[in-house]
């Protein structure tokens, strides 16, 4: 059973549990601050590409300028006006 992190659900943390799951944790970098608004947008446009938004990082509206998300499903993600990475775990 593969563990990943410590998301945090209400404020609490849980280990995220991936056994037999194709995972990833993508980082999403913007040239400047991220509304809400663009968030939305941003998680829209990567589940629109077979994957699966299984949970959402650190954010802060209109102060992040990035954010990383666990995605599920195999999928080489784009995301126009961001930077997107891999992020190793």
């Amino acid at each position: 059973m593969a563990v990943v992190g410590q998301p945090k659900v209400n404020g609490a943390a849980a280990p995220f549990q991936a056994f037999g799951r194709e995972i990833e944790i993508l980082s999403f970098t913007a040239a400047g601050a991220m509304s809400q608004a663009d968030l939305d947008a941003l998680v829209e446009e990567v589940q629109s590409q077979n994957v699966s938004v299984t949970a959402i990082g650190d954010f802060t509206a209109d102060s992040s300028t990035s954010v990383n998300m666990i995605v599920e499903g195999h999928s080489a993600v784009v995301a126009a006006g961001y930077t997107v990475a891999s992020v190793a775990f």
